[in-house]
């Protein structure tokens, strides 16, 4: 740990007392190239030995003029200091009461508030929505591995089964053999650069339960695997319902030629179809945790945020598998001092389990806020967000206030 700054000049402190050594750091200016999230740390290192000779780093002279300690170096620090151009804060409550609710399809569950300050505005950024509804122009596909006779596999689009917009794209499969190999499908960025993002995510329904891999790649041909430079991958999706993937986008990568597809593993004779929609690549968004007595029927229903009165801000989906919803911008949200507050609204006849009579069915929201803890580590939160500084897709993790923020509903018994 290298210090900013030594301490020079004589300092005195009296027999039986004390002496008050203030720190103080100047940070760089957003103008000057300063970022959010560097932090500055302060500490205070005594060296050692303390002999009493002139020549020693500190001198500690007592009556008689001795020195008093001969003892290892030590060092003394505090948590450290994260400047960011503005914060924000935000608070969860029920819309309308907490207890004795019915369902809807439209039900407004909880108001989010969120409050930044005058000096600059907090922000969640509009996503980018790739495309997903009709097979994008210069989109691939091909096998990693080797290739049996009879195979053939492509894209399609449907209307059949959809989540954002009117179709979903589809990927399908069929073979003669019965061994397996991997199947990918691939197709370019070309509204901007993945790069400019820190986050892609994906939801496909596949009709077998078989490996899928969401995976960046930096060519659009010969794409999987070879120039593959992030993926994750789902041993055993769910068969026949939506499933959630989600990819940190590589940092400090530039590439013109960015592609973001699905790589899939079936024994290929049983035809299956891999639906995909949802398709996002965002930096910023808000994770909602769901428990209580969700279901499994309520997997990929919207669960949207909207300003009083009804204009979209962030949807997402129900993800039953992490119990989660993570909900990106469709449109910016900036905050100031002034407090802007959200609806969340989501579909309680489908994401919360049958009514069964003299039961009371519940459903709890909660969003970690995040925090730093005394060594100094900034542990992430539920919220991403910008506060307009250098690093764009750098979002900032931590929240001020006590974490986590939750409201739990209540049904009225047999509701």
């Amino acid at each position: 740990m290298t210090p900013y700054a030594v301490f020079g000049g004589a300092c005195v402190v009296p027999k039986g007392g004390n002496t008050l050594i203030t720190l103080k750091a100047d940070i760089t200016t957003y103008g000057d190239g300063g970022q959010a999230g560097e932090y500055v740390d302060f500490y205070i290192t005594v060296p050692s030995p303390i002999t009493g000779a002139t020549a020693d780093a500190i001198v500690a002279r007592g009556a008689g003029d001795y020195a008093s300690t001969t003892a290892p170096t030590a060092s003394s620090s505090v948590d450290r200091v994260y400047p960011y151009r503005t914060s924000l804060t935000s608070a969860l409550a029920c819309s309308g009461s907490c207890t004795g609710r019915t369902r809807s399809a439209t039900d407004k569950v909880a108001v989010l508030t969120l409050t930044g300050t005058n000096s600059a505005d907090a922000k969640l950024r509009v996503a980018l929505n790739i495309e997903d509804d009709t097979v994008p122009a210069g989109a691939a596909t091909g096998t990693s591995g080797a290739t049996y006779v009879g195979t053939t596999f492509g894209l399609g689009s449907t209307a059949a089964r959809a989540l954002d917009g009117a179709l979903s794209i589809t990927l399908t499969a069929s073979t003669t053999a019965t061994a397996s190999e991997r199947l990918w499908t691939a197709w370019p960025i070309t509204t901007e650069l993945v790069a400019n993002y820190s986050k892609v995510s994906v939801w496909y329904y596949p009709t077998i339960s078989a490996t899928t891999t969401l995976f960046i790649s930096s060519t659009t041909t010969d794409a999987y695997a070879t120039n593959t430079i992030a993926s994750t991958t789902t041993a055993a999706p769910v068969a026949a319902k939506w499933n959630y993937l989600e990819l940190d986008v590589p940092a400090g990568s530039a590439s013109t030629s960015y592609a973001v597809g699905i790589a899939v593993v079936a024994t290929l004779n049983t035809a299956p179809v891999w639906n995909i929609d949802a398709f996002k690549a965002y930096n910023d968004s808000i994770t909602v945790d769901i428990s209580g007595n969700a279901t499994d029927a309520g997997t990929a229903y919207p669960v949207s945020l909207k300003t009083i009165g009804g204009s979209e801000k962030a949807l997402g989906y129900f993800d039953y598998t992490n119990l989660r919803a993570v909900l990106v911008p469709t449109s910016e949200i900036s905050i100031g001092a002034t407090p802007v507050a959200l609806e969340m609204i989501t579909d309680t006849t489908k994401v919360i389990a049958a009514a069964v009579s003299g039961i009371s069915r519940t459903l709890t929201l909660s969003i970690d806020l995040g925090s730093v803890d005394v060594a100094g580590t900034l542990t992430a939160g539920d919220f991403r967000w910008n506060d307009q500084a250098v690093a764009a897709t750098t979002p900032i993790t931590w929240m001020n206030g006590a974490s986590p923020i939750s409201v739990t509903l209540s049904l009225a018994t047999g509701n």
